[in-house]
């Protein structure tokens, strides 16, 4: 780390190529191994750092580019040959797309979707890959504002997994997928504007994430559920999912899930008139955002604390 940002020594570009000329293939081999064990854990420990340190998480992603678009490229050849499992390579595919969506590398990005894309058109695994492909799919929709087109295409895909499980009731990976279709229609749905309708699909998500134990997803749709309720005026049954959510959140130490509940507490407490408490829960907010180095939501926080103060004083 130099001055607070982090980075890595720089050598001679003939380095590499001097050492990999002194190498065995075998030697050659073993390191390869190493250092594909290494980025596929990268991996995983960035996407899991996008909900702990925010900052971590997209500064190394940048530096780390170039070996995890490596590796991908390198996995899909061996999938490619049959050596892999296809759905191992789209998991990884689609964590690296998750990272590089908010950290504005569009080149990057788009090269990890067409690879992605390839991949699913070129192999098929009992409707696996086309699920996770229509997932990520329908994640687009929605980052475009195409709520209608997510709404539907998630509904499909409900429909399929609901005849799956009629077929045969102990499908794990139907029962573990339908929920996320509910989940995608009820958000879709709020995020259009229709809260009623969302809050029908998002209650039925959250019931089957509570059964699987999925917190995290659990956690997801509450928040959800109070964004509705909100709209709704229910700003009790809000205040309970959010207080629900925050419990989950410092469960499962999910410090950025935390710092997001609280901020949406805040604003029930606002709409209710008690100040007091929505300044102490967006003071905590903002703790909590700068404790995982996300400086853009410490300032949006410290803005609607700006806006409450100012309320309080009229």
């Amino acid at each position: 780390m130099v001055n607070g940002n982090y980075a890595y020594l720089r050598f001679d570009p003939a380095l590499s190529h001097w050492l990999d000329m002194n190498l065995t293939d075998r030697e050659r081999n073993m390191y390869l191994q190493r250092w594909e064990d290494a980025t596929e854990q990268l991996i995983n420990y960035l996407y899991k750092q996008r909900f702990e340190n925010t900052k971590l998480a997209s500064e190394l992603t940048l530096l780390e580019l170039p070996n995890i678009i490596a590796f991908l490229k390198r996995r899909s050849e061996f999938s490619q040959k049959n050596e892999l499992k296809v759905s191992d390579l789209l998991s990884k595919l689609s964590l690296t797309q998750a990272l590089l969506e908010n950290i504005g590398c569009k080149q990057a990005l788009k090269e990890i979707i067409n690879l992605r894309q390839y991949i699913e058109k070129s192999f098929n695994d009992e409707g696996l890959i086309h699920f996770e492909s229509e997932l990520q799919n329908i994640e687009i929709l929605l980052n475009q504002g195409d709520f209608k087109s997510a709404f539907d295409s998630t509904q499909h895909l409900s429909n399929y997994l609901i005849i799956q499980l009629d077929i045969n009731k102990d499908n794990k990976k139907a029962k573990h997928h339908l929920p996320i279709t509910y989940f995608l229609m009820g958000r879709a749905l709020k995020l259009s504007g229709n809260t009623e309708k969302a809050l029908f699909h998002l209650k039925n998500a959250q019931k089957l994430f509570e059964i699987n134990n999925n917190i995290r997803m659990s956690i997801a749709t509450m928040t959800d559920i109070g964004d509705c309720l909100q709209h709704s005026n229910k700003f009790s049954e809000a205040e309970s999912l959010y207080l629900k959510s925050i419990d989950y959140s410092e469960k499962i130490k999910s410090i950025r899930d935390a710092a997001v509940a609280r901020g949406q507490l805040a604003r029930v407490y606002n709409f209710q008139g008690r100040f007091p408490k929505a300044l102490l829960e967006l003071k905590k907010s903002i703790h909590l955002f700068d404790e995982v180095h996300d400086a853009g939501a410490v300032a949006t926080t410290y803005y609607h604390m700006g806006m409450l103060c100012r309320r309080i004083k009229h």
